[in-house]
């Protein structure tokens, strides 16, 4: 290895869901040896469970030239030849030395700007997620409408200098042990609390300053990214555009969300872990710089 290369090494258990802090740790190492000017190899040799959240990550990093600046990526593989086999099986290489566009036929990814909603994207997408699920076409709204309230509440809560410069990932991953389809939706932009909305909200409604006891202060910062987290959902924060045309926002999202239509849904926005089934909240000690919706799509 070079001195023009860095290498990071991935942990055992590589779940953006399951251990959020450990895998934002890793990819923060890679965006920065890509900002140093380095070549980065991802070494997934002790990896013995890998998520799809994280494989979308790591495709967004590989193929993203703001985050890798041109750089080149590279892999060595899991030395778990089930491991090995799920990586393949999401396309990871094929997407390392090809196009994006070419990719493994179990999975779909779409790469498009903020500033583009593709409806019938979405609405195709539906109609393949209900067919895998229920064996025919089924017309699901709150699936429909997730996917499209997602891309343009990506634009919605971006700082303007990051408007058509990252764009949103959406992977869809069908599940072919059981009757679900899995989505991960990412945009690496801000992130939702460090979107102009939510500083704005802050300015009229400050914080007190945090505990300098650690573990009192992660505590305390679950508190206020609640707090955050209820006005997002009452619509108390509003998107940067005020336009109607930009749909209902991240409220709307929630509200399908519990609909009965998913088993889960997280999301991972800079500092916050949010189980939004469950209506958890709470504060991580690492910083991801930018927004995950992870959801499982499944028979109401």
């Amino acid at each position: 290895m070079s001195n023009r290369e860095q290498l990071v090494v991935a942990p055992q258990e590589f779940s953006f869901i399951d251990q959020p802090e450990m895998t934002i740790s890793f990819f923060r190492q890679a965006e920065g040896a890509y900002l140093r000017g380095r070549s980065v190899i991802y070494d997934l040799s002790k990896v013995e469970s890998l998520s799809v959240t994280t494989a979308a990550i790591l495709v967004s990093h590989i193929k993203d030239r703001n985050v890798n600046f041109g750089m080149v990526s590279k892999l060595i593989s899991p030395e778990d030849p089930t491991v090995a086999k799920q990586l393949r099986q999401f396309g990871i290489f094929k997407r390392v030395v090809d196009h994006v566009e070419e990719i493994h036929a179990d999975v779909a990814v779409h790469r498009l700007t903020n500033i583009k909603v593709a409806n019938l994207m979405a609405r195709e997408i539906v109609l393949a997620s209900t067919f895998h699920v229920y064996g025919e076409n089924r017309r699901i709204s709150e699936l429909y409408s997730t996917l499209i309230e997602l891309m343009a509440n990506t634009n919605n809560h971006a700082d303007s200098e990051f408007i058509a410069r990252y764009p949103w990932w959406l992977f869809v991953f069908p599940d072919q042990s059981k009757s679900a389809v899995k989505f991960v939706f990412l945009d690496l932009g801000v992130g939702l609390f460090e979107s102009i909305p939510v500083r704005q909200w802050l300015t009229r409604n400050p914080f007190p300053p945090l505990s300098k006891r650690g573990d009192i202060a992660l505590y305390e910062r679950g508190g206020q990214l609640a707090k955050i987290f209820r006005n997002l959902e009452a619509g108390d924060i509003k998107s940067s555009t005020k336009l109607s045309s930009r749909g209902k926002g991240l409220p709307y999202v929630i509200k399908c969300a519990k609909s009965g239509h998913f088993k889960e849904f997280y999301i991972v926005s800079n500092d916050a872990y949010i189980d939004v089934l469950s209506n958890r909240v709470s504060a991580m000690n690492e910083n991801f710089s930018g927004t995950l919706f992870y959801f499982e799509f499944q028979a109401a």
